[in-house]
């Protein structure tokens, strides 16, 4: 990872909806299910029925959806042919030992 850059940002930021409230929830989840010292785990099964995103986006009425930022610029690389990389990014990725 570089410096300053984390996979997934707690608590506010511009990426603060990338999966910190589902892993805090399953935390609690496996804290509550085995409520020992250490590690714990639960699985979680379910078949989905539905669409709660759809809904959920037409009641948003146009305004942004956790992941429509990713997407567009997803859709963009690939209608262009290529991915815009920050100077920094493209730099560790260019002196990472292996390549």
């Amino acid at each position: 990872m570089i410096a300053n850059r984390a996979g997934i940002a707690p608590f506010g930021g511009e990426l603060a909806h990338k999966g910190f409230a589902l892993a805090l929830v399953v935390e609690l989840l496996a804290a509550a299910l085995a409520p020992v010292d250490g590690h714990a785990a639960c699985v979680l099964l379910a078949r989905p029925r539905s669409q709660p995103a759809e809904a959920m986006r037409r009641a948003l009425e146009g305004r942004r959806f956790p992941g429509d930022a990713g997407a567009e610029t997803a859709r963009r690389a690939l209608s262009r042919g290529t991915l815009e990389l920050d100077d920094e990014l493209w730099a560790w990725l260019s002196t990472t030992p292996g390549r």
